[in-house]
């Protein structure tokens, strides 16, 4: 990235006010973040090759906008507080899913992540300007370099009350759809 290029992304960061879901703090523009977004993992089969193929759906409000907000970490932070999550979490058994198509498995606990549940989905990247310019203004996109982490909703419960305390309202509550409100503690919060 050059100098110029630079200078437009912290004014964009600035104006956006993206800052770090642990510290708080801003963005420099030029060091690696972590997105944390809130999505539901789907199967498909790719035509061409056959082969089956994880994507994940993005979970909007009625106001169009993300039902539960992504949030940026800046690196240093995502390891410190994936390091207490992982400490939060230890000794606890994975859940285990009978009879449903398991998309993935917890980076954190071991669960199984069904098709179609809550997930928490964590990739380390940086901003860079969108080719994208809404209303002819410079707009961000936030690059993603490797693998994701994945997180179950107990995972993300725990990261929101006992890590982070209050990244999503605690009512507003994750749910699975196969789930009734008294049942599946494991898997989602009400």
């Amino acid at each position: 990235m050059d100098h110029l290029e630079h200078s437009r992304v912290v004014s964009v960061l600035t104006q956006q006010e993206h800052n770090c879901g642990s510290c708080g703090g801003e963005f420099d523009g030029c060091s690696k973040t972590m997105l944390l977004q809130i999505v539901r993992p789907y199967l498909f089969q790719d035509d061409a090759s056959g082969e089956w193929r994880l994507h994940f759906e993005k979970q909007l409000g009625e106001d169009g906008d993300f039902a539960h907000a992504p949030y940026f970490f800046h690196e240093d932070c995502w390891l410190e507080t994936s390091e207490s999550l992982r400490d939060e979490v230890e000794g606890n058994p994975p859940t285990r899913l009978e009879g449903s198509t398991i998309a993935c498995r917890c980076n954190f606990c071991g669960s199984d992540v069904a098709e179609g549940d809550y997930l928490g989905i964590v990739h380390y990247g940086d901003f860079r300007l969108s080719n994208r310019q809404p209303n002819l203004q410079d707009a961000l996109e936030h690059t993603m370099e490797g693998g994701p982490q994945y997180l179950c909703t107990e995972c993300l419960f725990e990261l929101n009350v006992s890590v982070l305390e209050g990244l999503w309202d605690e009512d507003a509550g994750i749910m699975n759809e196969d789930e009734e409100e008294d049942d599946g503690e494991k898997r989602a919060w009400a």
